[in-house]
């Protein structure tokens, strides 16, 4: 279903994700302010559930070390001039999906790391939807195997 509505973030364009129940939890990892807050409209808009959002590097540790509480983490690349890699190997550690976002092409992330998609900002509301809907297809394959 395709809904056109009024949120915090302008319009948003809707696409629900009715094949996911319940809905998949996404931690969300973001210093700006303005963008966490426009990220997380987006994503509730979309019908996924936010956890966090987090602005600090031990705010994001404190939620990545519970990994039951969410499916995937989408992380800004620099928290206040920190990188989140060492909240991003505990992510990854903890076998969760992690969609890195940068305004920066991305180019400076470790190989160490496996990140499912690698998003610039701004944000568009497709293709995070289409980043998540691969972090989660990944992570349903390898989880099969």
């Amino acid at each position: 279903m395709i809904s056109v509505r009024a949120g915090r973030c302008g319009l948003c364009y809707s696409i629900r994700v009715s094949s996911i129940n319940p809905p998949a939890r996404v931690l969300v990892v973001e210093d700006e302010a303005l963008i966490a807050i426009v990220l997380q409209d987006m994503l509730e808009e979309l019908g996924w559930e936010v956890v966090g959002p987090a602005s600090t590097l031990a705010e994001a540790r404190t939620l990545a070390d519970d990994a039951t509480s969410y499916d995937l983490a989408l992380l800004d690349v620099r928290l206040n001039g920190e990188t989140v890699f060492p909240v991003a190997e505990r992510i990854a550690a903890a076998g969760r999906p992690i969609i890195f976002a940068t305004g920066s092409g991305g180019d400076d992330l470790p190989s160490s790391i496996p990140a499912s998609s690698v998003l610039g900002k701004p944000y568009a509301a497709e293709t995070v939807e289409r980043a998540i809907l691969k972090a989660l297809d990944e992570a349903r394959t390898v989880h099969a195997s």
